[in-house]
């Protein structure tokens, strides 16, 4: 886990997370989950990077947030 630091977002804020990869290797599948901390709870999830390897999670309201990224390897990719 690594700690973002505090971070205040507005109304309609967008967490964006740019994924990298090593040279000849395809994006792995990747799914970003923001759960608001306090009420009123709710979550937003986003799955799909763009075209320019970046995953946008938007529809944040004022509050605190976690936000969990997990990401698997593509079907067919030897170690």
């Amino acid at each position: 886990m690594t700690d973002l630091g505090t971070l205040t977002p507005t109304e309609g804020s967008v967490v964006r997370v740019r994924l990298t990869r090593p040279s000849g290797r395809a994006l792995p599948n990747v799914w970003l989950t923001a759960t608001r901390r306090g009420e009123p709870t709710y979550t937003r999830q986003a799955s799909q990077p763009g075209d320019d390897g970046v995953l946008r999670c938007p529809g944040l309201g004022p509050g605190s947030f976690d936000l969990v990224v997990r990401a698997a390897e593509p079907m067919g990719m030897d170690g």
